[in-house]
């Protein structure tokens, strides 16, 4: 044979070689795209994590890191100073409505609660004498030591599943996830969107326990966070809700 002609058809048979190669590798990977989800009890809620993706290998792959990162970050919340910052500025531009100090006022209140506790709410002047120990702008913090005044206490819990919850979405798209979603018990951050191009939708429990929410909103790329007085309470007969007012005293 020509010398010339089996080169030809060698570098033919390389090239048909390869794009099967290249084919067969394409097919392989074109799993079609759907969602695969998981629910856990972590920070005393039920936390779901969504995610939309071609392998149902890597989803769940991507799912136990994201709720590995969530642990790791509830565990250590009370050392991380960014999280009491973001607190301190909360408080600030709330207008004191939100504010991390709020732990005497709470404690106040769940002492008057309980067995073997009196069950009637603190009075008006238990409640402003406590008063005087909120405020977040009482926080010093310098390098990693973080200090506050006398006989003052922080309290997390309004802050620390959405911390947890954003480091869960940063690991998902550390892991490629590009659409998906975190809900921890009313705390939820929702990248992308559905596999059919639809953004998610994430329903308002309607108070009065009615299966139909009372709203619903269209979610891409945004943060959604509620929290509620009608399920936890220090008192249920007397409808003493574990949510107070850092500027009343009183819950709401």
């Amino acid at each position: 044979m020509n010398p010339k002609y089996l080169l030809i058809l060698t570098l033919i048979i390389i090239i048909t070689a390869g794009f099967a190669y290249v084919q067969s590798t394409s097919e392989d990977n074109s799993e079609e795209y759907r969602t695969y989800s998981q629910t856990r009890m972590l920070m005393d809620t039920d936390v779901t994590i969504t995610v939309v993706d071609n392998s149902e290998v890597h989803a769940y792959k991507s799912i136990e890191d994201a709720f590995m990162k969530m642990e790791r970050a509830s565990n250590l919340l009370d050392s991380y100073n960014s999280v009491i910052e973001r607190g301190i500025y909360y408080s600030q531009i709330s207008d004191g409505a939100f504010d991390i100090t709020v732990k005497p006022v709470l404690d106040l209140w769940a002492s008057k609660f309980g067995p073997d506790k009196p069950n009637i709410p603190p009075n008006e002047k238990e409640i402003n004498n406590t008063l005087t120990l909120v405020n977040s702008s009482n926080i010093t913090i310098k390098g990693n030591n973080i200090t506050i005044g006398q006989n003052m206490g922080i309290v997390l819990g309004g802050i620390a599943k959405g911390y947890a919850v954003d480091r869960a979405i940063m690991s998902l798209q550390e892991n490629g996830i590009d659409n998906g979603f975190v809900n921890a018990g009313g705390d939820g951050r929702y990248i992308g969107e559905k596999p059919d191009g639809q953004k998610w939708t994430v329903g308002l429990q309607d108070p009065e326990k009615n299966a139909k929410p009372i709203t619903t909103i269209q979610a891409h790329n945004i943060a959604v966070a509620t929290s509620g007085n009608y399920e936890r309470y220090y008192n249920k007969s007397a409808s003493k809700s574990h949510i107070a007012d850092p500027r009343t005293g009183y819950p709401v």
